[in-house]
């Protein structure tokens, strides 16, 4: 594209002073993209799924994919960035891509990305709940959807104790919860079918505590590594 200017001569009192080469380059990229010729359009982000790849004591490595999706009609090339993973305004951790990344345009593109996460920076980052203590994830779920009777179960324990759980005193307690009675009746058969004691601890209203109770069993995990433990309820004889 060839671009002509006219300009008429004005008398001047001092000599006449050209624009430096960068000067022209600015200026005419301005008028370029004010016509409309040069449009940029943020790629769009969407988070594909997860793989961990080690978990160990200092931290994990992860495989995280995600859609981009690039909205210009041209390609955009990404050479070696970096990226960090922020929670709670603090750093937990980050990796690198090297070699160049292509988005063609009007495509979604998975890409990979690396990921390592150090307990250390997460633990100083600080633990937050998905709720507040006026309100539940389970209570959420029921006001959207009130046919169906949720009951709150399995919250706090990992996936290895879930059935069979085999602890030193005796069989943990598992913390119920629902507004059906009939639904906790027999999410309690399915509890002690998998080696529980089955504590219902009310309506619904009681997940404002049973939830945040992840977050207790995760902090042993976390800090040492230790990720075999259940709670039990103790009762007087």
């Amino acid at each position: 594209m060839t671009i002509a200017a006219r300009s008429r001569a004005l008398p001047r009192r001092e000599p006449r002073r050209d624009f430096p080469p960068l000067a022209v380059l600015v200026l005419a990229l301005a008028a370029f993209s004010s016509t409309g010729c040069v449009t940029f359009r943020r790629p769009e982000v969407a988070f594909h799924g997860v793989e961990v790849r080690s978990f160990g004591s200092a931290g994990a490595e992860l495989a995280a994919t995600f859609e981009v999706t690039n909205h210009n009609s041209y390609a955009i090339q990404l050479d070696h960035f970096t990226y960090r993973v922020t929670i709670n305004g603090g750093e937990a951790g980050g990796a690198s891509v090297d070699g160049v990344t292509t988005l063609p345009g009007h495509e979604t593109t998975l890409v990979h990305m690396g990921l390592s996460l150090d307990w250390g920076k997460l633990k100083d980052v600080g633990l937050q709940f998905f709720t507040h203590g006026d309100d539940s994830l389970l209570e959420q779920l029921q006001r959207e959807y009130g046919a169906i009777r949720f009951v709150k179960a399995f919250n706090s324990v990992g996936s290895a104790h879930m059935v069979d759980p085999s602890f030193h005193g005796g069989p943990p307690t598992m913390f119920i919860c629902g507004n059906d009675a009939p639904a906790k009746t027999a999410v309690r058969g399915i509890v002690e079918a998998f080696g529980w004691e089955a504590a219902d601890m009310g309506t619904a209203v009681a997940a404002r505590a049973i939830e945040p109770l992840c977050m207790l069993w995760c902090i042993p995990g976390l800090r040492d590594n230790q990720w075999s433990h259940a709670f039990k309820l103790l009762k007087p004889v």
